[in-house]
């Protein structure tokens, strides 16, 4: 099975591999609000087919109606007679030099090979003009030390070590075992201007009885026009996506440890960034819509909330005087009574919806949580889960 490219990059942050900051949308809103927070960005139409930029499915953009644009088209487009789903929007790097590198299962040689080449992105894809010689490859056999040789392997290539292109090639290489992949190929893998290698772009086929097997692995739904009657159904199932994988669009891993549900009123980023300015370390960043069902609510907080890293969790809602979101509270108050934390909580709850707050911890007594109201900001809020979270304030 082939995944998208927001589903291997999702699976890529939760492993700590480095790939740019970015969203999984199908709201051009969205895409308008990254550009405005994060400046130069990407727009990348999610489909299951290569070469996306020849066929224009990848746009530069520099400002938030471009961005706006862009993805409104994207989204009304068809690449390769094949329908785009959504697009993704990160972040634009600025490289030093791209490279290209894979890893696959050798059946003639029965092990893990990787592939790389000191020329990325489209150029190696002109066999005429990047001859097969310019690509290096190296087997990969159990039971042997693969950082060394992954060391000497660049050493060949290179004439020095170059650590951090290892371990990004060590990382990349268990990536690939962990999750059963037969396939891998990140083109370009980039070189920033600050010396970190990133994965700009990646193409992930994934040994489908592997699914079974990792729970974590969640993937959006393969569907196509031919499946429905019109194109206005056809289009509320490409918007449903956003929820479809249990996460929304704008859920993102962070690696922190104090994890956050942002409930309407687009509120995730701001207190993402007050966790990072106020000495917090945020696990994630997620925001659902106030009329999202009770079980995909159960479903969001599943996926990600039962974790061992987590310190703490702070839920903030400021439009909730929505329609549904009775549906909200249920889900919140179901999916914590069963996953049952021993984390600390904070639920911050305002507008014309402040009343649920108290529905939603109904039943919840024996969890650690405390019911903020209007008079708490955004802000006091974020500062009262890191104190409960460490133990102080300035952590």
């Amino acid at each position: 099975m082939r995944l998208y490219e927001f589903e291997t990059k999702a699976l890529m942050l939760m492993e700590g591999i480095h790939v740019p900051r970015g969203v999984f949308t199908n709201n051009p809103m969205k895409v308008a609000e990254f550009v405005e927070k994060n400046g130069p960005s990407v727009v990348k139409a999610q489909i299951l087919a290569g070469k996306r930029m020849e066929a224009g499915g990848i746009r530069f953009v520099k400002l938030p109606i471009q961005g706006e644009l862009a993805s409104e088209m994207l989204l009304d487009s068809t690449l390769y007679n094949e329908e785009v789903i959504g697009v993704r929007v990160e972040e634009n790097i600025a490289l030093q030099q791209e490279f290209y590198t894979s890893i696959y299962y050798n059946p003639t040689l029965k092990c893990v090979q990787i592939s790389f080449s000191r020329t990325g992105g489209k150029t190696i894809e002109n066999r005429e003009e990047h001859s097969e010689q310019s690509i290096f490859h190296l087997q990969l056999p159990e039971n042997q030390n693969i950082e060394w040789q992954l060391r000497n392997f660049i050493l060949s290539i290179f004439g020095e070590p170059l650590p951090k292109l290892v371990a990004m090639l060590h990382s990349l290489h268990l990536f690939f075992l962990k999750f059963e992949f037969s396939f891998l190929e990140i083109n370009p893998l980039g070189l920033t201007q600050t010396g970190e290698y990133i994965v700009l772009d990646v193409v992930g086929l994934l040994d489908s009885a592997a699914l079974g097997r990792h729970p974590e692995i969640i993937i959006a739904p393969r569907i196509s026009r031919r499946n429905f009657s019109s194109e206005e159904d056809f289009r509320n199932s490409i918007v449903n996506i956003e929820d479809a994988r249990g996460v929304k669009s704008d859920f993102v891993y962070l690696g922190g440890d104090i994890a956050t549900l942002a409930v309407g009123g687009f509120l995730s980023l701001a207190v993402v960034d007050y966790l990072i300015e106020l000495g917090g370390k945020p696990f994630n960043y997620a925001e659902v819509k106030g009329t999202a069902s009770s079980s995909r609510i159960v479903h969001i907080l599943k996926t990600f909330l039962d974790n061992p890293n987590i310190k703490g969790l702070l839920i903030v809602g400021s439009t909730m005087g929505n329609l549904g979101l009775d549906s909200v509270a249920n889900g919140i108050r179901n999916a914590l009574r069963e996953i049952n934390p021993s984390y600390p909580i904070v639920l911050r709850v305002t507008g014309l919806g402040r009343e649920l707050a108290q529905d939603i911890s109904k039943g919840l007594q024996k969890l650690n949580m405390t019911v903020l109201r209007d008079e708490t900001t955004i802000k006091q809020s974020v500062e009262l889960i890191i104190q409960k979270a460490y133990g102080h304030s300035d952590q």
